[in-house]
């Protein structure tokens, strides 16, 4: 059995403690009880998969900026697990995630801290993530609709496309009067996409949220011999046919995006 994870990981603002050649940042987890974690109505199918806090500080020729960030990620159990059992347990993890960060700035340079600024931080770091759980050949392309509203608050929105080589699914089954057979669906890459919002709400208070998911269904075909060479005699058609049901995934993550706001 090839059993492979398929898992899109994406989230949190660790790009914020980037630094250049006349700036100093240091990070740590020390962020007040005071910071809100972000909230969202996820309904049945979205589950928190994991949540993290940090404290970057960052000074530039003596103006300094404190970000106080928490985030939340979340992913798909409904789907993951669907996906899982159509498939005899060969195609696991995650196969859409979500992200919201909500982010507490306080000094005297928050005013510069545009959202602007702040997806110039955010970028590299959702492509790394991308990247670093398979999904190859990131790159930003043209946004697409649905996009999210969140109000008109000078949101940065940014889009990416990649591709994840999909596991080979293979198993072997017993055919009454034939035997066993392998049957199997060749690897293929499958289209990701993936998407991001910045936003500010008054000059100390901002945001960011986004999520990946599977671009198009996933369908493949095997023909199956059973009596002699393919096309001649009985051949049996093996048809693999994964509804990932990219739509919706699209429209339930801008609808998310949209529904991020601070607790309490």
């Amino acid at each position: 059995m090839n059993r492979r994870k398929y898992l899109l990981g994406v989230g949190g603002l660790g790009a914020l403690a980037g630094c250049t050649s006349n700036s100093e940042t240091t990070v740590n987890e020390d962020v007040p009880e005071s910071v809100a974690w972000p909230s969202v109505e996820t309904g049945n199918s979205w589950h928190r998969a994991r949540q993290r806090s940090a404290r970057y500080e960052r000074e530039t020729l003596g103006i300094n900026v404190t970000a106080f960030e928490r985030t939340r990620v979340y992913e798909n159990a409904a789907l993951r697990k669907r996906i899982e059992k159509q498939t005899l347990g060969q195609f696991e993890g995650s196969l859409a995630s979500f992200f919201a960060s909500h982010i507490d700035l306080r000094g005297s340079a928050t005013v510069a801290a545009s959202s602007g600024k702040i997806s110039e931080l955010v970028a590299p770091k959702f492509r790394e993530q991308l990247g670093s759980h398979g999904v190859e050949n990131v790159e930003e392309v043209e946004a697409i609709s649905p996009k999210p509203d969140v109000g008109g608050l000078q949101a940065v929105f940014k889009e990416y496309r990649g591709a994840y080589p999909t596991p080979k699914i293979e198993k072997t089954v017993h055919i009454d009067g034939v035997g066993k057979r392998r049957i199997s669906a060749e690897a293929r890459e499958l289209p990701v996409a993936g998407f991001y919002a910045v936003w500010k709400d008054g000059t100390g208070t901002a945001y960011a949220a986004g999520g990946a998911y599977p671009a198009e269904n996933f369908s493949e075909e095997e023909t199956i011999s059973l009596s002699a060479s393919k096309g001649e005699g009985v051949d049996l058609v093996v048809r693999v046919n994964l509804e990932f049901g990219p739509e919706q995934l699209r429209e339930e993550l801008v609808s998310l995006v949209e529904g991020v706001q601070a607790e309490g």
